[in-house]
């Protein structure tokens, strides 16, 4: 399979979400996110290794461009899931390449829809 980088897309969902890249600003929603047990399971680590991390490990700037690095070099794609308007980021989606196959996330905010779904893979071929 052939990776041609190109800008992460913007992807309306419909009037209430948009998915987008991360931003500087994200690192407080960031945090939220990594302290969800699903979160901590889809990504290896607990949530007691999550909440003892330093605050520098949350810094927005720092995972916008180490998710914008991965894309590039088509390990994975991390987008957040952002409430219109306004642009909050209220939940992720993440495409992680495992050979020819992606494995799929998704994770939102309680108060915006369905906490948790269960991870999908795509049928092989």
């Amino acid at each position: 399979m052939h990776w041609q980088a190109r800008e992460p897309p913007l992807i309306v969902v419909d009037d209430a979400f948009v998915l987008d890249r991360w931003r500087p600003a994200d690192g407080p929603a960031l945090r939220r996110f990594d302290l969800d047990p699903d979160t901590a399971r889809f990504f290896g680590y607990s949530v007691e290794q999550a909440a003892a991390m330093p605050a520098s490990h949350y810094d927005g700037d720092t995972r916008a461009r180490g998710n914008l690095r991965a894309w590039r070099e088509g390990r994975q794609l991390n987008l957040a899931i952002r409430r219109r308007p306004g642009g909050e980021a209220v939940g992720w989606v993440e495409l992680r390449r495992a050979g020819e196959e992606f494995k799929f996330e998704r994770q939102l905010d309680p108060a915006d829809g369905p906490v948790r779904t269960p991870a999908a893979q795509p049928p092989s071929s």
